[in-house]
């Protein structure tokens, strides 16, 4: 039997010997250079993995010596572990660098595992992008197995049902648009019609105002006149009466009074006569412009909102519309108020 790397304890106790050589622990030391070529070098990960194994059941073997050392001789124990110490001081250099090896090339095939599993679901996330672009809400499973051929089919065919649900939605935006206009025009050719009828009432009742003031003024100095020339001849009449006495004055006065209120009476019948007179010829004209108030109305009523989605075109829309009944309001109110 070869020496051991120590002193032999107990020549004659095989049970209390250690069976590990030096010519063994050179074999196990050599062991050391084994390395895995490549993660696909499964070969040499088997070997580096019996030659870790060699030496861990190398050194449990010299455990074991120990164990037994123990058991039979306390008073040598200390011996026998520094000397078992001195072999797996040996040893661990040689087990850490295999169980090394052995950890990287475990190491490289998990990153290597967990890059592909990452480039797949990369892949897959690109292809669910891809068909949601199109509205499409696919199933994972699905198109996880489909392959490179089969998936840039099923993209094309949502691309083409998306472009054609598009193509409906904005012809059927350009019908509405259209119709829209349509409606507005109508509208708004209405409603120009009756701004040219009510500017035309309008000039036509300042006209009539124009007249009125003048026949009025005209009258005035007729009155002013008048009431001259009859102050005047009054005034000569006086002079030449001053002899008469005060109660003839009075009487002469009173009866003056009296006829000048009758006339200035005369005068209001007249201008009230003429008011009414001009209410009745207005009053075919606003029963027909209160007609066309509620014919506004009623055609506003009915004319389609534009059916739009954003808030602030909502509110612009409603604005107009409310803007449209104040104005209907206001011709309503000028109408009623006509003399």
């Amino acid at each position: 039997m070869s020496e051991t790397t120590g002193v032999s304890l107990w020549q004659n106790a095989p049970i209390m010997r250690f069976d590990t050589t030096e010519e063994r622990l050179l074999e196990i030391e050599a062991l050391k250079t084994l390395k895995i070529k490549s993660v696909n070098d499964n070969g040499g990960a088997d070997s580096v993995h019996a030659a870790r194994m060699e030496v861990k059941n190398e050194r449990i073997a010299v455990d074991k010596v120990v164990k037994r050392l123990k058991k039979y001789v306390k008073g040598r124990i200390e011996e026998a572990v520094g000397e078992a110490n001195k072999i797996k001081n040996r040893l661990a250099p040689v087990e850490e660098a295999l169980l090394a090896e052995e950890n990287r090339y475990k190491d490289e095939r998990a990153r290597i595992k967990r890059e592909a599993e990452e480039a797949a679901e990369a892949a897959l996330q690109a292809r669910v992008d891809a068909l949601q672009g199109y509205g499409v809400c696919p199933n994972l499973l699905v198109v996880r197995s489909m392959s490179d051929g089969e998936f840039g089919a099923a993209l094309g065919l949502a691309k083409a049902e998306h472009e054609k649900a598009e193509e409906a939605k904005q012809i059927k935006a350009a019908q509405e648009k259209l119709e829209a206009d349509a409606a507005r025009k109508r509208v708004n050719e209405r409603l120009a019609e009756a701004k040219k009828k009510r500017e035309k009432e309008e000039e036509k009742n300042r006209e009539e105002k124009k007249r009125l003031a003048a026949e009025d003024r005209r009258l005035a100095k007729e009155r002013a006149a008048f009431a001259a020339e009859k102050k005047a001849h009054e005034d000569a009449k006086a002079a030449k009466q001053k002899g008469i006495d005060d109660a003839a004055k009075a009487e002469k006065e009173a009866e003056e009074r009296a006829e000048r209120e009758a006339e200035e009476k005369a005068e209001a019948e007249q201008r009230e006569a003429e008011a009414a007179a001009r209410a009745e010829a207005l009053k075919p004209d606003k029963e027909k412009m209160l007609s066309f108030v509620e014919d506004i109305k009623n055609a506003l009523a009915f004319v389609p909102r534009p059916l739009v989605t954003d808030s602030v075109a909502q509110a612009t829309t409603e604005n107009f519309i409310d803007a449209q009944f104040n104005s209907i309001a206001a011709y309503k109110m000028f109408v009623e108020e006509l003399a």
